[in-house]
């Protein structure tokens, strides 16, 4: 394994002491949110993260959000973010190199910040697509 390889891996596992400390701590789930959309944004390069969560009626609801100015509450369609909608579709990780914008509030905010790519992943709780 090459340096830089090892120290991706290392840097990895220590994002997810991190997480994983705060979780075994107790801490509110919104500031277990927070720090993996952080630990995240960070991992990848990204320019920003969120953490939605996939409700009954829908819609998503951003549960955290780091670096991306969507606000924590914010509240949309699938049809708004069509990377969230492939995931939900699909239940398999998206990336999308020319981001189409949907239509509605959710869209008009993701517009304004100027996204041109993005990366979805799906999040299980008990085999079940949670977010």
């Amino acid at each position: 394994m090459r340096p830089a390889d090892v120290a991706q891996v290392v840097e990895q596992q220590a994002a997810l002491q991190r997480v994983a400390t705060l979780v075994a701590r107790g801490v509110p789930p919104t500031v277990v949110f927070d720090a993996v959309a952080a630990e995240l944004e960070s991992l990848i390069g990204a320019d920003g993260a969120t953490i939605n969560r996939y409700e009954a009626d829908g819609t998503i609801t951003i549960l955290a959000s780091s670096g991306v100015g969507l606000p924590v509450g914010t509240r949309g369609s699938l049809k708004e973010s069509p990377v969230t909608a492939q995931v939900w579709r699909t239940g398999r990780s998206v990336r999308v190199n020319k981001y189409v914008y949907g239509s509605g509030s959710l869209a008009a905010q993701i517009r304004e910040l100027g996204t041109r790519s993005a990366v979805g992943a799906p999040i299980a709780v008990e085999g079940r697509l949670w977010g």
